[in-house]
């Protein structure tokens, strides 16, 4: 209802020339934040790339003596 009612307002009383740089403002807002939005993915992968990483046990071999957090044993 609401965006019929701002479809017909543009069409109604904006001139041409406004209702023209108005879709071609809103398209370039549009790509904007796809772009945006493509980023928080990519970003929101690394992050959760981080937490596996720190979650992850430290496990750490060295001349034949395994290393696991702080308990060491032989192999």
């Amino acid at each position: 209802m609401i965006r019929k009612l701002q479809k017909w307002l543009r069409e109604r009383y904006l001139p041409e020339y406004c209702r023209q740089k108005l879709l071609e403002e809103n398209d370039r807002l549009r790509k904007k934040l796809d772009k945006k939005e493509k980023e928080i993915i990519r970003l929101n992968g690394y992050v959760e790339g981080l937490e596996e990483a720190l979650h992850a046990p430290s496990r750490v071999i060295l001349k034949g003596v395994e290393s696991i957090g702080d308990v060491e044993r032989a192999i």
